[in-house]
């Protein structure tokens, strides 16, 4: 769906309509409208500035995909297609890097369906080759399992508040990895706070508390339809997360040094997506280590993480966050060679994780949370319109001013929402 975005600040006069056009031309408007759960069509369907941005960067990198090898692009959008949902991940990971990766004189190549272990190849003028993987860190099970557990709490928090006729926030924190149990005992106070008795915080047990605070405005809506609410939760990730980081990356390498023969002249690179929530400090520091392992076949690994972020402005901007890892051999093998180059179709790039901050919106404390934590940040505010002197009403900063947080206008019992907020700001296919 092309028609309805806005494309503001997206390339040229012509380049966002050029992007989208090809997305459209080569996945075919049957599969991008069909109504699955797979993550292309979901994005398409989607007119909020987060699914416009990523389906840019997408349609940027199959630009330039197909310029070079069409072939291949149709292979691995067959790919996309038959596969899973959470499958195909690796096959979209494979055109961002082909889509944005490349050298001065040397071509990167598509490697042969014969060829397992390396999806890439480069063969240098000065006979070095380079064999590259494209892996994935997703997101765990267990960070899966609290989102799906936090957005539980916050159904019944939004219910308990319109119970009592409130307008309140909760923050949740805890010391510990919160399992099940601890949603259950959290939302079990929850049904028995009584207005009477309410509290400003609530320990739940020695690890975790709940706090109750002040929305930040005063003028929200007092229809029992629409609720205001925020709820935030943070916890440290499970001791099981930090060991997948290692056995995932010990998991690539060691699939490319077994399926490849190095010789003098060949080094073995490593590409790998971490999700947003992956700990990136702690994920390259387990490379550094690897890498440099007397027993170590690869040289290069390449660590991409990807976010959606907010710079000082408050305004949103996707981030590329680029890592590389490489030994002394691969240096010197490289050294006169050539040189690999990135271009990135949109937002800004960095050599280190985006911090994640949160921040009081009664008094405006700002605290910075470790790059590991599990965090969920979700509200809706319902503000109701104000009555100018001729008559016309009017709603002042609808939209995001917060990750997870949207603004709505009320006007006479109708809800309007910008339709540019998204209301999970998580990137599906970068």
């Amino acid at each position: 769906m092309i028609k309805g975005r806005n494309l503001d600040n997206l390339g040229g006069e012509s380049d966002a309509i050029e992007a989208l056009s090809i997305i459209r031309h080569y996945f075919g408007e049957g599969y991008l409208n069909a109504n699955n759960n797979h993550k292309l069509p979901k994005l398409w369907a989607r007119l909020d500035r987060l699914a416009t941005v990523e389906l840019y960067v997408f349609g940027k990198c199959l630009l330039k995909i197909a310029k070079e090898n069409e072939k291949w692009l149709l292979e691995t959008i067959r790919g996309i297609k038959r596969q899973s949902p959470d499958s195909s991940h690796g096959f979209f990971t494979e055109i961002l890097f082909l889509g944005m990766f490349g050298l001065h004189r040397t071509k990167i190549l598509p490697a042969e369906k014969s060829k397992s272990g390396y999806d890439f190849s480069v063969e240098f003028p000065n006979d070095i080759r380079h064999l590259i993987s494209v892996k994935n860190i997703d997101a765990s099970e267990s960070n899966k399992v609290f989102q799906r557990n936090s957005r539980r709490l916050r159904k019944k928090w939004i219910g308990k508040i319109k119970s009592l006729n409130i307008r309140a926030g909760i923050r949740v924190v805890s010391d510990k990895s919160l399992v099940d149990s601890d949603f259950d005992d959290i939302i079990t106070i929850f049904k028995n706070i009584r207005l009477s008795s309410l509290k400003r915080t609530y320990q739940i047990n020695k690890d975790i508390k709940a706090i109750l605070f002040n929305l930040p405005e005063a003028d929200y809506s007092s229809s029992s339809k629409f609720v205001s609410d925020i709820v935030q939760i943070f916890c440290p990730p499970p001791v099981s997360e930090y060991k997948r980081y290692v056995k995932k990356i010990r998991s690539a390498v060691s699939n490319i040094r077994k399926h490849t023969v190095k010789g003098d002249n060949t080094s073995l690179v490593v590409f790998i997506r971490v999700h947003v929530h992956a700990d990136y400090n702690f994920i390259s520091d387990q490379v550094k280590e690897m890498i440099n392992e007397d027993s170590s076949t690869v040289d290069c690994v390449i660590c991409y993480q990807p976010s959606y972020v907010r710079d000082e402005k408050n305004s949103s901007l996707l981030n590329h966050s680029f890592k590389i890892e490489a030994s002394a051999r691969f240096a010197i093998r490289m050294a006169g060679s050539d040189w690999y180059k990135v271009d990135i179709p949109l937002g800004s790039s960095s050599l280190s994780q985006s911090d994640v901050k949160v921040v009081d919106l009664e008094t405006g404390d700002e605290e910075f949370l470790s790059a590991s934590d599990y965090f969920f940040q979700q509200g809706d505010l319902y503000i109701n319109a104000k009555k100018e002197e001729n008559g016309s009403l009017y709603c002042d900063d609808i939209g995001s001013p917060a990750i997870g947080i949207r603004k709505h206008g009320v006007f006479q019992g109708l809800v309007v929402t910008s339709k540019s907020t998204v209301e999970h700001e998580e990137l599906l296919i970068i």
